[in-house]
């Protein structure tokens, strides 16, 4: 009896095992699998194209963004049906009678002016006006001044300057963990005031070397020109994002913030 009690807990045991090693071995697939990412995109006066793409987990799941002018589509597949998301901004517009639905908004202004004569002819109710007005101003103040104490205790508790350093750090480390293989930004600026065009060019190029791609702006001194174009590609995992994510909750400066903010200490002063 006790020989099969022991088999039959031997075989559970070893499906257990087998179960978790598969979920373990998911994950790490999961985890640690490339999501391989493309984007170019360019703007020209008031036109703007842009396209995106993705492939994450050897292709089986992969989508799409653009943008070409007013017409918006993207698109996210999932292997075995899944998941598929799409839209199509063309397709989802909905069309209006036009003139329905001016003739149902001509009454309605009519009566809102009438209403608005009569009101801006009686003096109490300009008297009225002005009360509420200095009444919320009054109100502003009170609002702002709450607000400076609540960012002082704030300050006191969570001290801003570390939060800060602490966020700066990890846009760093996400920003390098992107895995930006080339991103560059070709552009050409012009303003009415050739000056103000100096000004926007010597503002770029003075950022330049500290950002973590290439950078190509010109200046147009004779006319007004916005135009640009960019190009984005690159790849990444979840490990790479999550981890310095989850490390930046962890810490001392920023962790007592999440836990009071999921007790809901901070939901009656935000």
């Amino acid at each position: 009896m006790l020989g099969i009690l022991w088999l039959v807990l031997k075989i559970m045991l070893i499906f257990i095992g087998i179960v978790l090693g598969i979920a373990l071995l998911l994950l790490v697939f999961v985890l640690f699998n490339f999501c391989r990412f493309e984007a170019k995109g360019k703007k020209e006066n008031d036109d703007i194209v842009f396209k995106a793409e993705f492939r994450w987990l050897l292709g089986f799941i992969k989508g799409y963004y653009e943008i070409s002018g007013e017409h918006i589509k993207y698109n996210i597949n999932m292997p075995f049906g899944l998941c598929k998301i799409k839209y199509d901004s063309e397709e989802e517009e909905l069309e209006f009678d036009v003139e329905e639905k001016n003739i149902c908004n001509e009454s309605k202004n009519i009566n809102k002016t009438i209403a608005n004569i009569q009101k801006n002819g009686n003096i109490y109710n300009i008297m009225v006006k002005f009360k509420s007005f200095f009444t919320a101003v009054k109100s502003f103040i009170k609002s702002l001044f709450e607000k400076a104490v609540f960012v002082k205790n704030f300050n006191d508790k969570y001290c801003v300057e570390k939060l800060l350093k602490a966020t700066f750090k990890l846009l760093k480390k996400l920003i390098k963990n992107m895995g930006f293989k080339k991103f560059e930004v070709k552009g050409t600026v012009g303003f009415d005031d050739p000056s103000d065009t100096g000004k926007v060019l010597g503002a770029v190029y003075s950022v330049i070397p500290f950002l973590p791609f290439d950078v190509s702006i010109d200046g147009n001194f004779d006319n007004r020109e916005l135009k640009g174009n960019f190009y984005i590609k690159g790849r990444t995992n979840l490990w790479l994002l999550l981890f310095p994510v989850v490390r930046y909750v962890l810490t001392k400066p920023v962790w007592p913030l999440v836990r009071d903010y999921w007790k809901g200490e901070l939901n009656e002063q935000l």
